[in-house]
């Protein structure tokens, strides 16, 4: 298993664990923005809670360049945000980032800045403690 679906599979986990439904499948809007060429991983978890409804793009930054990945993170979050209004306008989209980079990279003022502009939603996971801070 490829270490991108192993956090997949870890979020999606610390969601149930905090008490997430988790929903229908969002691959047909993942289809949709990807052309519909089949995504290499489904990156889109849907989840439910108390009449709340989250998608949630996770986002692992193994790479070694932070800002590279930033770029891929800020066009995903483009598209799925535009697809979400689209076919489920009533799902906020979340982004899951690795604690230590939302701890870190997260916390220079210009990423602040431009991470509140662009109204993306953080949260971070945890993969030594397997939690998810909201």
């Amino acid at each position: 298993m490829a270490a991108r679906d192993k956090l997949r599979d870890l979020v999606k986990a610390t969601l149930i664990k905090q008490d997430w439904t988790i929903a229908e499948n969002l691959a047909r809007i993942e289809q949709e923005v990807n052309l519909g060429f089949k995504p290499e991983n489904n990156q889109l978890i849907a989840a439910e809670k108390d009449g709340q409804k989250i998608g949630v793009q996770v986002e692992s930054f193994l790479t070694s360049s932070t800002l590279q990945e930033m770029y891929g993170v800020v066009g995903r979050h483009s598209m799925y945000s535009l697809a979400l209004k689209h076919h489920e306008p009533d799902r906020k989209l979340r982004i899951a980032v690795p604690k230590p980079i939302h701890d870190s990279f997260f916390q220079l003022p210009f990423i602040r800045d431009f991470v509140k502009r662009q109204e993306m939603d953080l949260m971070d996971y945890s993969v030594e403690n397997q939690e998810l801070t909201q």
